[in-house]
């Protein structure tokens, strides 16, 4: 199931799925390298 489809049963939090997209694009940033998104923190 997409997350439209779980948002619409009630399943999916729209804020837990803002954060996780502010946090993908934090690792797309970084090209997903744990040690420089550490070190940006």
């Amino acid at each position: 199931m997409t997350d439209d489809e779980l948002y619409v049963q009630g399943l999916v939090d729209p804020i837990i799925s803002e954060a996780r997209a502010v946090r993908d694009a934090h690792e797309v940033r970084f090209d997903y390298d744990v040690a420089a998104i550490f070190r940006d923190i």
